[in-house]
């Protein structure tokens, strides 16, 4: 088999070499310098602004590839492009629990890690806030999200708030049905993370913490109402560890307080 076309959107080293080795008709991919992965490319498609979002930059290398008016249609029913699964979502109710009855309790996702140790909001603040929107909302069941490395931390929080209401739910799911259970939730708190990108694409409401990464070039897309974050001269730095502090600075300048009334607000 021989691919027709291959685009390349991660714009690293490894990810254009092996674009470049799979030896597709034609190799697209976006005009990042920063390892040299354009010299790979039959078309290297530049961002379309200094500040422009992924997706827009995304999207303008799949014009290269869907001609007009295709491109527009697609673009147009993005809301098909995550259609609910039904076994997964099976699936996800079944290990929640989740209750669908008229007087439902309300269901907060909490996802409190990411790949950057910079990224982090602090846990102590993850748990500080879960206490404050247990205490004032009674009907609130917090759900923990993350990869199966995470638990322990997962389990921090549950076990240092009302654990009645609290699940561990880190390593619990696949890639399907974290998706679900995100379509079942009905606000997410989560820094700067792959599941953040997920509840934007299906337009969950989320509250998104940013610091040493830029919410216009990665936040959550068509949602820049969503995104709390601190003001310092240094950001946004795109270091994975920030050389002032552990949490970084610019995370712990987000205060508990602003996360809760976001969050409520939400509900």
């Amino acid at each position: 088999m021989r691919f027709d076309y291959i685009l390349d959107l991660q714009g690293l080293l490894r990810s254009a070499v092996f674009s470049w080795l799979c030896r597709g008709r034609r190799t697209i991919g976006v005009k990042d310098w920063r390892e040299g992965a354009p010299l790979f490319y039959d078309v290297a498609v530049p961002r379309p602004g200094t500040d422009a979002h992924a997706v827009d930059w995304y999207l303008e290398c799949l014009k290269k590839v869907i001609p007009e008016p295709l491109f527009t249609d697609a673009v147009s029913r993005v809301s098909e492009w995550l259609p609910m699964n039904p076994t997964a979502a099976a699936s996800a109710s079944g290990i929640t629990g989740y209750n669908s009855g008229g007087n439902r309790p309300r269901y907060v996702i909490f996802q409190p890690c990411t790949r950057w140790w910079s990224k982090h909001w602090p846990l102590d603040s993850f748990i500080q806030c879960a206490r404050e929107v247990l205490a004032r909302r009674k009907d609130v069941i917090l759900w923990i999200s993350g990869s199966k490395e995470e638990s322990s931390i997962g389990q921090r929080i549950v076990d240092q708030v009302d654990s009645s209401r609290v699940r561990n739910y880190c390593g619990a799911f696949s890639l399907s049905e974290t998706v679900e259970v995100i379509r079942l939730c009905d606000v997410m708190l989560t820094n700067d993370t792959g599941p953040m990108h997920i509840a934007a694409a299906l337009k969950k409401p989320l509250v998104a913490l940013f610091g040493p990464t830029s919410p216009l070039r990665t936040g959550p897309y068509g949602m820049p109402d969503s995104v709390l974050t601190a003001r310092r001269p240094c950001m946004p730095c795109f270091k994975t560890r920030c050389p002032y502090g552990n949490p970084a600075l610019c995370m712990q300048d987000i205060s508990v307080e602003s996360v809760v009334e976001a969050l409520l607000r939400r509900l």
